[in-house]
């Protein structure tokens, strides 16, 4: 088998399962969101994304690395162009929305420890939250073991 840039490199397919994983997450916990008035589907949210943009900046990096200047009209695909786009357009309208509902509100981690506390749905919300949050911990170990 010859060898060419793209396929003397280590990419196994992963990373877009990682990508569209962490995506999933991330919708899931803004889904969440619109049931549950709290800022932690928006850190899960957040965490996410930053998987996705680092998967997707590095990926860059390396698809740009294969193609040297002498080729012209070879370049990395759109697909990975539409994650980093993607990517930072997530990260700035979650951070944009949590910054506005924490201003707008009187949150703090007390009050909101005291809610779930003395609501069932609350906690069922909470939980749902800190399931996307471990999710996207193991993606997070798993892009980096990759």
């Amino acid at each position: 088998m010859a060898q060419t840039p793209v396929n003397s490199l280590t990419f196994n397919g992963t990373d877009g399962t990682i990508t569209l994983i962490a995506g999933c997450v991330a919708g899931a916990s803004l889904l969440l969101r619109a049931v549950w008035d709290s800022l932690w589907p928006f850190v899960v949210a957040m965490l996410a994304g930053v998987v996705c943009a680092v998967t997707g900046f590095v990926d860059m990096s390396r698809g740009q690395a294969l193609f040297s200047d002498d080729q012209m009209f070879v370049s990395v695909g759109w697909g990975l162009w539409l994650l980093c786009i993607g990517s930072v357009a997530l990260l700035l309208g979650v951070a944009l929305c949590a910054i506005t509902q924490a201003r707008n509100s009187d949150w703090t981690i007390g009050a909101e420890l005291r809610e779930l506390a003395g609501n069932p749905r609350e906690l069922t919300f909470a939980i749902a939250s800190a399931l996307c949050a471990i999710a996207t911990i193991i993606l997070v170990l798993w892009a980096i073991s990759v």
